[in-house]
Formats: structure tokens, C-alpha cells, sequence
């Protein structure tokens, strides 16, 4: 068994398992796949109440390179939807954080591990996303209530298409 497979099993699945409770109430799900928990780990991150997410999940895949954790993991957006539901996923997939080495800012450190990742991740499911993207930070008027009502119905949309 290679070091990354060792470090994920004996960190990252551990944590995720005695935090599992308290992370499911904050709406994060993980589940690692018994074939490779290398290139097969699924996260689902419930949208948190008051943000115009709250009425459904985004889905992403996490890879971890072999030379995990000196190098971070890769995270793709994956859930089923043709509109950009946050400044940072993208509809190809692409997951702009700068602890995953995708945007500017502090970067991925070994100490951090697959929790960090998605605690990261939900943090940014805020109540005015537009913020997020460039020369929109203070954006709370009528483009924000724009983009949150095509965030919310893209939500609740995107669950009902996997429901059925």
C-alpha cells in the first residue's frame, strides 16, 4: 500500500468517522470507496439555512494524488446542473480554492486533510455568493437577489432531477 493510501485511511477516514455525527448535522457527507479510496472518495455538502442553497446539495469527487498530503487533493464539482452555481464550481467541474492550488491565497499545507477541504467548501455557501466573484464583493442589492434565485431554483431543481 502506497504512503497516500496509508495517510487517507489513517487520517483522513478517522477523522471523517469520529467527527461523522457533527459533520452530518452540519450537512457534510463523505463516503470512500472500499475499491480506491484514492481516486473514488464522493462528498455531498447540504446548502446552510439563511443561503440560497439551503434547499439542496452540491456533490464533488476528491482524487488524492500519490503524493498526498504534500500535495493536495484534486476536487470536481459533479453535481448535475448547466448553470454556474457559485463563483467558485464551475459546470466543467473546476473548483477554484486556494488551499487546492486553483486560486490565489493560502495554500495547501500538509497538516490539512479532507475535512479541511470540505469545511472550506461549505464556508462559501454564503448568503450573497455573487461576493465571490471579482469586483462583487459588496454586491448585496438586486444582482445578488438575481443570482440567488437562480442559485435556489437551480438547487432544488437539480434535486428533484436526481430523485426521479
Amino acid at each position: 500500500m502506497n504512503k497516500a493510501a496509508k495517510r487517507v485511511m489513517r487520517v483522513d477516514m478517522r477523522i471523517y468517522e469520529k467527527d461523522k455525527y457533527l459533520l452530518n448535522q452540519q450537512g457534510i457527507y463523505v463516503h470512500f470507496s472500499e475499491d480506491n479510496i484514492l481516486t473514488d472518495c464522493k462528498v455531498a455538502i447540504r446548502g446552510p439555512t439563511g443561503t440560497p442553497y439551503e434547499d439542496g446539495f452540491l456533490f464533488f469527487r476528491v482524487d488524492f494524488p500519490l503524493t498526498y498530503p504534500f500535495n493536495s487533493p484534486k476536487m470536481t464539482y459533479i453535481s448535475n446542473t448547466s448553470t454556474r452555481i457559485h463563483p467558485n464550481f464551475y459546470v466543467n467541474g473546476k473548483c477554484c480554492l486556494s488551499i487546492l492550488g486553483t486560486w490565489h491565497g493560502p495554500s495547501w499545507t500538509p497538516a490539512m486533510n479532507l475535512i479541511s477541504i470540505v469545511t472550506t467548501t461549505q464556508s462559501l455557501l454564503t448568503e450573497h455568493p455573487i461576493q465571490n466573484e471579482p469586483h462583487y464583493e459588496n454586491q448585496t442589492g438586486s444582482i445578488s437577489k438575481k443570482y440567488n434565485e437562480i442559485i435556489n431554483y437551480e438547487c432544488i431543481t437539480s434535486l428533484i432531477n436526481k430523485r426521479f
